[in-house]
């Protein structure tokens, strides 16, 4: 129950951050999708029935606030939190790599956007890739700070 209440906390503050906050961090038209690094930290470690839940919810949630895609998002997103639990076991110890997962993930989301979607291909490169990165800008410090508790606990 602890969890539930505590992820649902989560989900609200990164909602928050994905539609007040990131217009801040905004880099020409990149900005960094809290939503996407939600479902990124839940499916990596609560596992992968809490990111299927949450990018499902998260991705209605989008396709809500963007109606032109509709549909797309959630497919992504569930997609992401299903499958980066996959991972978490051969590549937790590693850091750096469990990161370029996150990359990879956010690539994956804007890729989709492009083919699917009435999007140009410029898109992945004005907005894709630039967000992509202040993906792994924000996610870094959290990733850290997450680690090191989790280090900590298991003392």
């Amino acid at each position: 129950m602890r969890y539930v209440l505590l992820s649902i906390l989560f989900f609200i503050l990164s909602l928050v951050a994905d539609f007040l906050i990131s217009p801040v961090f905004r880099l020409g038209s990149a900005k960094p999708e809290f939503l996407l690094l939600f479902v990124y930290f839940i499916s990596f470690y609560w596992g992968r029935w809490y990111g299927l839940a949450y990018g499902f919810i998260s991705g209605f949630l989008l396709d809500l606030h963007n109606p032109e895609t509709l549909g797309m998002r959630i497919v992504v997103f569930t997609t992401i939190g299903y499958f980066l639990q996959e991972y978490n076991d051969r590549f937790y110890r590693f850091r750096s790599t469990s990161l370029l997962l996150l990359l990879g993930a956010s690539i994956f989301y804007h890729l989709f956007l492009i083919i699917f979607s009435p999007l140009p291909f410029s898109f992945f490169f004005t907005r894709g890739l630039p967000s992509s990165f202040l993906n792994l800008l924000f996610a870094y410090p959290v990733f850290i700070f997450v680690g090191m508790r989790k280090s900590r606990d298991e003392v």
